[in-house]
């Protein structure tokens, strides 16, 4: 890569227990805590008792970005002045995981956005909507192997 390191995230790791798995990240003051679910325990031929049922990798991929393009699209909103903020702008976040060659890839994510605003900005929206993915650092990081789409539903103040 040509581009200069702009920033460096730097993450402590431990493997707790099984497949939970404790992740240090900087500015949070707790650890998190990876592991699996009931939805993948089969998978990995593991008995999940509650003590260690935890949102697996995956699922904070999904939620990571999904979180990264609600940002980037309400900033977006508001540079135009759309208020995005205080509830006016939500989202929900699927993402499939699928097995390729006995490997779990997330292969698709899609958000829904929720906004309320005023029917005169509607138009707007559509339009910011329309390209705001192209913004998103976490969009941009992994559309050569997930494939990401948003549809934007509106609801009138």
């Amino acid at each position: 890569m040509s581009e200069s390191i702009l920033y460096q995230a730097h993450v402590r790791l431990e493997r707790v227990q099984g497949h939970v798995r404790r992740a240090h990240l900087p500015a949070e003051a707790q650890p998190i805590l990876f592991g699996v679910h009931d939805e993948l325990a089969a998978y990995f031929h593991s008995d999940v008792t509650e003590e260690y049922t935890h949102a697996d990798p995956l699922d904070y991929l999904v939620a990571a970005t999904g979180s990264s393009l609600i940002g980037t699209f309400g900033s977006a909103l508001e540079a135009r002045k759309i208020p995005a903020g205080e509830g006016k702008l939500s989202a929900t976040v699927v993402g499939d995981v699928v097995l390729k060659d006995k490997v779990l890839v997330l292969d698709r994510i899609h958000v829904t956005y929720h906004l309320k605003l005023e029917r005169d900005q509607r138009a707007t929206a559509r339009r910011v909507h329309s390209f705001h993915m192209r913004y998103c650092p976490l969009a941009r990081t992994l559309e050569e192997s997930v494939e990401i789409t948003t549809t934007l539903e509106t609801e009138n103040l």
